[in-house]
């Protein structure tokens, strides 16, 4: 038998079981060159929402470091209706690895907390979905983890479009934000995305987030394109090139919105990449991008 063993500080092992001969050797270690002992633990973490729903999420604290007053990055996941799950994510160990706090969190549509949570989620983008962020952010706040001036909100996909619609909504609580490959015009991606090639998937996105014939001008309300006027906190904007899930024009919008408003965002487009992170080489270039980023405007992180 093969068996596989992680954990938040081990990428993972590969030993094989002999049940005749009684034995379990090493086969092989997933990123042989980290080392454990170094890598930040994922504690978990629960707190209410504003309407008593109870979310559960995960707190990363740089090695060495108690939980008090450190610059955080939220950071919300895709999909929407994926989750974070505990064990070892190379994004979050760098950003703990650079001296900063990561807080993840599974606001309602997330699986596997019941059919409750999952259902709130229905028609909720734009809205108590990302209430959920914004009260993990203001939980991170009160309980003393987070330095409250020294807040950055990071994420990917759908986790780039809640972190463009948190500096919009809030921009008292996040001192800058990053969007990979984040929806920025929920309109134009109905009719320019291959997941819309689909007739399950065209028939789930018009149930669950809208239906443009119906709930066109919500989703121009939702969209950040639409309030970029009110983001003033710097943004770094990363998209793939060869993204067909979320085009690069959907970044392009966002760039051109900002621009007309006088707030140029950084932005770096990632030749040979879709919708992930792509080979080494792809995501050695992002991550350096982040974390440069991440220094120039939310400062240092603890040693």
């Amino acid at each position: 038998m093969l068996w596989f063993t992680y954990s938040d500080q081990n990428p993972g092992e590969y030993y094989l079981a002999d049940t005749e001969k009684h034995t379990f050797n090493l086969v092989a270690r997933r990123m042989s060159w980290i080392k454990p002992p170094q890598m930040a633990p994922m504690l978990t973490v629960k707190y209410q929402a504003r309407d008593g729903l109870l979310i559960h999420g995960f707190l990363t604290v740089p090695v060495g470091h108690e939980r008090k007053n450190l610059p955080l990055v939220v950071m919300p996941h895709g999909g929407p209706w994926v989750r974070d799950v505990w064990g070892y994510d190379p994004l979050v160990q760098l950003l703990a690895n650079r001296g900063y706090a990561v807080l993840q969190m599974n606001y309602r549509g997330s699986p596997g907390y019941g059919e409750e949570l999952y259902a709130n989620a229905r028609r909720q983008i734009g809205r108590q979905i990302q209430d959920d962020i914004e009260d993990a952010t203001r939980w991170a706040i009160k309980a003393g983890v987070a330095d409250a001036q020294r807040i950055a909100i990071f994420g990917g996909s759908y986790g780039g479009y809640s972190a463009l619609f948190a500096l919009g909504h809030n921009p008292e609580l996040y001192r800058c934000g990053i969007s990979f490959a984040g929806v920025t015009d929920w309109p134009a991606i109905y009719s320019n995305s291959d997941a819309t090639e689909y007739k399950e998937s065209r028939r789930y996105w018009r149930d669950q987030i809208g239906d443009p014939d119906t709930d066109g001008e919500f989703l121009k309300e939702i969209s950040p394109v639409n309030f970029a006027d009110r983001i003033g906190a710097p943004v770094l904007l990363i998209q793939g090139r060869e993204d067909h899930r979320v085009p690069p024009d959907q970044a392009r919008r966002m760039i051109a919105a900002l621009e007309k408003v006088g707030r140029k965002p950084e932005s770096l487009f990632v030749a040979g990449v879709g919708h992930s992170l792509g080979r080494e080489k792809n995501r050695i270039e992002i991550f350096k991008s982040i974390t440069a980023f991440l220094e120039k405007q939310l400062g240092p992180g603890v040693e």
